[in-house]
């Protein structure tokens, strides 16, 4: 990743997002114990982890099969790296007691989540780049996030508990996992905006299921 779009994702993305969730800790939890660690000190640490982190998918999953060279990643893998570089990083700073609130408990998960889409809608801005009409929309409304079923968490708020649980019981963040959720979340808004049908998209060959 060139320095200039790190600097992009950093400066309009991360910085901000850790600002306004914030404000909606202090403003929902006035109590609360919370820091932020050195963002713009911490600068080169995220950047090296990030680095690190994508460096570690490439080796494991994504070079060639018919020769050593590796292959780019796409815009899901690169959110999803984002995301366990947070995940990891932990820029919000407490005690985990009896007496912390969800608000505190979940904003490294609700920061990760929140970035890990702004870098997908980012991505539907460039595709979308020549038409003046959804770019329009993306910039002045959220993704659509999937409907759940009655007595669930919303979609958001269930990947943020998940995301948080995944960090404390399990050694490693499921990047390939979280990429693959990415992808069905910018499907999802792109058969919105281009108002298109699920049969639309239907795959051409099902010869790898095994219950026909």
């Amino acid at each position: 990743m060139s320095d200039a779009t790190f600097n992009e994702i950093w400066d309009n993305i991360i910085i901000p997002m850790t600002d306004l969730l914030f404000e909606r800790i202090k403003g929902t939890d006035t109590v609360a114990q919370v820091q932020i660690c050195n963002l713009p000190q911490d600068k080169g640490k995220v950047r090296e982890l990030y680095e690190s982190t994508k460096k570690e998918l490439k080796q494991l999953y994504h070079y060639n099969s018919n020769s050593d060279e590796e292959r780019r990643i796409d815009i899901h893998k690169i959110a999803a790296c984002f995301a366990s570089v947070l995940m990891e990083y932990k820029v919000f700073r407490y005690e985990i007691d009896e007496q912390v609130s969800d608000e505190v408990f979940l904003s490294n998960a609700r920061l990760a989540f929140s970035v890990s889409m702004a870098i997908i809608k980012d991505g539907l801005l460039y595709k979308y780049k020549d038409d003046s009409d959804k770019v329009n929309w993306l910039i002045t409304h959220k993704l659509y996030m999937p409907q759940t079923t009655e007595g669930h968490d919303t979609f958001i708020l269930g990947r943020v508990k998940t995301l948080m649980l995944n960090s404390i019981f399990l050694d490693k963040f499921d990047i390939l996992s979280y990429s693959d959720m990415l992808y069905w979340v910018e499907l999802f808004n792109i058969m919105i905006l281009e108002d298109k049908k699920a049969v639309e998209y239907i795959a051409k060959s099902n010869e790898e299921t095994i219950n026909d």
